[in-house]
C-alpha cells in the first residue's frame, strides 16, 4: 500500500493506474503524477485493500442460510423469554409479575432483545442476498 508521506493518505483506485500508466515505473526519471485523495472518516485506519474491496456475492445457499438463522432466532427467543419471565429468580418476591424484578430478568431481557436484533439483521442480509442472487441468474440467462 502507497501512502503519501505528507498527508498520510491513499490514492484513489482509478487514479492509481492512470498515475503507474503514465509516470513511467520506477526509476524512469518522471515524476509521479498520482492524485492523493484522503478516504472517508469511516476507512481511515483500515488498510487500504478493505476500504476498497469488490462488493461481496452472496450464493443462494448461504443466503437460505442467513434467512433460516433470523427466522431460528424468533422461533427460539420469544419463548425463551417467556420462560425467564416466569421463573420465581425473575421477581425479588419470588412471585412471578410482582415487581421489583432482578438482575437476573434484566440481564435475560437484554440479552434476548439483543439476540433479535442480531437475528433479524441476519435474516434481512439473507432475504437481500437471496433476492440479489436471482437478480444475477436474470442477468446471465438469455
Amino acid at each position: 500500500m502507497t501512502v503519501c508521506p505528507v498527508a498520510g493518505t491513499v490514492p484513489g483506485p482509478r487514479l492509481r493506474e492512470t498515475a503507474r500508466r503514465s509516470a513511467g515505473g520506477p526509476g524512469s526519471g518522471e515524476a509521479d503524477h498520482t492524485l492523493w485523495v484522503r478516504p472517508p472518516a469511516i476507512t481511515r485506519g483500515i488498510p487500504s485493500a478493505l476500504a476498497y474491496s469488490a462488493p461481496m456475492v452472496l450464493s443462494r445457499g448461504w443466503a437460505l442460510f442467513l434467512t433460516g438463522v433470523g427466522v431460528w432466532t424468533w422461533v427460539i427467543w420469544p419463548r425463551f423469554a417467556v420462560a425467564i419471565w416466569q421463573d420465581p429468580r425473575a421477581w425479588s418476591t419470588g412471585t412471578v409479575g410482582d415487581f421489583p424484578a432482578t438482575g437476573f430478568l434484566w440481564i435475560h431481557a437484554l440479552l434476548i432483545g439483543a439476540s433479535l436484533a442480531i437475528g433479524t439483521t441476519v435474516g434481512v442480509l439473507g432475504v437481500r442476498g437471496w433476492r440479489a442472487a436471482g437478480r444475477r441468474a436474470d442477468r446471465v440467462e438469455p
